[in-house]
């Protein structure tokens, strides 16, 4: 054995006296570190869940942000402001072509350099066009349109009725800090003339989310957050630090970074010092893309990335030219193209960026954070020193600072508040035995409807989602098979919780789930939903794709008649389904998982490691649930080992990684 003092590449000593090991993701419960180290992640190429193209219709914008990258390259180089259809048209050529066969899902979408609603009126035609021309792909689902806005063009072309998710809406925080770093080209303040489009945008659409950018000028996350949350009523935030050049007084540099730093920390105590109810909804409302949440859902997954993302690897992002880029920061930016539509891309160029590993290269390779970190922005380390490979410094500190803090707020949730854990989102696991299998397998979960008697109370922290089970709570649900239907009740002194039942139904014989499927799963793109607000009140709907196509926002569920005998109410909160009726007939194993929706606003869903449990060649008689359980801290062989038995986080899973800007 050795101390981890000794060997300081390896671990990372917390308050407590734990340490984080590195090398495994592990949180150890004391200060000595194993001789048999396990081994440094593997290099595989990279593969995304959804290859995005960006066609940058414009760079034009009503707006002039004090951080806009975009502005200075609104003209350089006789590059033209705005995108002709027939260069983006040839730009999704070139993207169905790369993508043929190689995934189950795909974006595309209408550019982050400028305001894209400023050509509105070409996101319909474009739309169609891109239905055509990606119907003959093997797709399961590709999604189309403009994902961000800043909101204020509301009055002049009725944004609202275009907004909903999974698109953003920019806003930097209160009306003070939002309209000194995001004024109107003549200096004047946006700020209420945003608040009314969101007002408007949230009372339809709850979850759209917002986008906001820290910078020197206000580093209280906080207070950003807050407001945010409480004054806005965002329930789906991404925060995250400014790209700017080290010498700009409003970046993240040497002489900054300490604020920023001091900012994120005051964050953490804000959530440590909050009620335990209101702490978990804000954490809840914190997206897995926000720059804090993405290290603490590492640290809580275990996740270990070899890359910061996908930039180079993955994707064609394209200027108004037709110019291939890295990402979407690197749009525009001189001589870091990649190639182009016409031409496709430079693999040698690409390469550099396949070569970016946190093992290959210093000061990464000797960070002890590297593998929840991913190396670093590539854009940034351009902006700081003038290098891909060359991380900024400062950025560097502070993403060590933030993944501190992520472990000091795990190891609070985990000793002093596990129910909290378990009540937040977390990826779909994976039986253990399924880590080695490839993207193209069928997906075989562990739920089960198995023969046997009892009830499943969902009053626990096995089902609650989002929320906390009060003292002595429940609510009892029976399953039992007859002549080929499932019959579900719940008890009486539990069912008086209940306001609508949403079950959900999947033909795994007609539309199977691949493992390629699983980190892109949703019910709006497999199955159908049957909502029941209790006794015969029934309303059946379906995912309103066009083929694979999904347009942004996305649409409502689609109804369909409820045919007579799919479902019989057997009670208030009892009834009887056919399911394969439901599914029109479907022959074969079934998928099902049930979200319950409480009067008080809470929600219990049947099955929350997976995304449902298998029905297949059930007799008849009494049934009950076997899926995996929740694990509490304590009671795992590490702090923040899995928390379910013989299963892994599916970001361990090395088949797809989800790309973070």
């Amino acid at each position: 054995m050795k101390d981890a003092n000794d060997i300081p590449v390896l671990g990372h000593h917390m308050q407590s006296g734990h340490w984080f090991d590195t090398l495994s993701g592990t949180i150890m419960r004391d200060a000595l570190i194993r001789d048999d180290l396990p081994d440094p992640p593997e290099t595989l190429p990279y593969k995304e869940t959804f290859p995005q193209l960006q066609l940058s219709l414009t760079y034009a914008c009503n707006m002039e942000c004090s951080y806009c990258s975009f502005r200075a390259r609104m003209n350089a180089d006789g590059r033209p402001l705005n995108m002709k259809k027939s260069t983006a048209l040839d730009a999704v050529d070139f993207f169905v072509e790369e993508i043929a066969g190689k995934t189950r899902h795909a974006r595309i979408d209408f550019g982050l350099t400028g305001e894209t609603f400023l050509r509105h009126k070409m996101h319909a035609d474009l739309r169609e066009k891109i239905r055509a021309r990606t119907a003959p792909l093997p797709l399961r689902s590709v999604s189309v349109g403009p994902n961000t806005t800043n909101g204020t063009l509301s009055d002049d072309i009725g944004l609202e009725a275009a907004m909903g998710p999974p698109q953003d809406i920019s806003c930097d925080g209160p009306r003070e800090v939002h309209d000194a770093v995001r004024p109107y080209v003549d200096g004047r303040g946006t700020y209420d003339e945003l608040v009314p489009l969101i007002d408007k945008v949230l009372a339809r659409h709850p979850d759209i989310g917002a986008t906001a950018v820290i910078t020197q000028r206000c580093t209280d996350i906080t207070l950003v957050f807050r407001h945010l949350y409480d004054e806005l009523g965002f329930r789906s935030i991404y925060i995250k630090p400014v790209n700017l050049p080290p010498d700009d007084p409003d970046g993240l540099n040497p002489e900054t970074v300490d604020d920023f730093c001091r900012g994120y920390t005051d964050f953490v105590d804000f959530l440590l010092a909050a009620p335990t109810e209101d702490r978990l909804r804000y954490l809840a409302a914190l997206n897995g893309e926000d720059f804090f949440m993405r290290f603490f859902l590492r640290v809580v997954n275990r996740t270990r990335n070899i890359y910061r993302c996908g930039a180079g690897k993955s994707g064609a992002y394209v200027d108004t030219d037709g110019n291939l880029f890295p990402c979407a920061h690197f749009i525009g930016k001189k001589g870091h193209e990649i190639g182009t539509v016409q031409d496709g891309f430079d693999e040698e160029k690409r390469d550099a960026y396949r070569a970016l590993t946190v093992d290959s290269r210093e000061p990464c390779r000797s960070c002890w954070a590297k593998y929840v970190c991913g190396g670093g922005c590539y854009y940034q380390a351009v902006l700081a020193n003038g290098a891909i490979d060359a991380p900024d410094a400062a950025k560097c500190q502070l993403i060590r600072h933030l993944v501190s803090e992520a472990l000091r707020l795990y190891e609070h949730l985990a000793i002093k508040a596990p129910d909290t854990l378990a009540a937040l989102d977390i990826p779909f696991h994976l039986p253990v035995e399924r880590l080695s299998v490839s993207e193209h397998d069928l997906y075989h979960p562990a739920a089960r409807l198995r023969p046997a008697t009892g009830e499943t109370n969902l009053m626990t922290r096995h089902h609650l989602r989002g929320a906390l089970a009060g003292q002595d709570e429940a609510l009892n649900l029976r399953f039992a098979q007859k002549d080929g239907r499932l019959d579900l009740q719940f008890d009486a002194a539990g069912a008086g919780q209940l306001d609508q039942i949403e079950i959900w139904v999947v033909d795994l014989a007609n539309d199977p789930v691949l493992m390629a499927d699983l980190p892109a799963f949703s019910r709006d793109v497999f199955g159908r939903r049957l909502f029941w607000s209790g006794g015969d009140q029934f309303r059946l709907t379906k995912p309103p794709m066009d083929g694979a196509f999904r347009a942004v926002p996305y649409a409502e569920p689609a109804e369909i008649p409820v045919a007579a005998e799919s479902v019989r109410p057997l009670g208030p909160w009892a009834v009887s389904l056919d399911l394969p009726a439901l599914l029109d007939g479907a022959e074969g194993t079934i998928g099902l998982n049930m979200t319950c929706h409480l009067k008080d606003g809470r929600t219990v869903d049947l099955i929350r490691a997976e995304p449902f449990a298998v029905l297949d060649g059930l007799r008849d008689g009494p049934l009950a649930l076997e899926a995996p359980l929740w694990r509490l801290p304590q009671d795992r062989e590490t702090l923040n080992a899995s928390p379910y038995v013989d299963m892994v986080s599916l970001t361990e899973w090395r088949g797809l990684q989800q790309n973070v800007c």
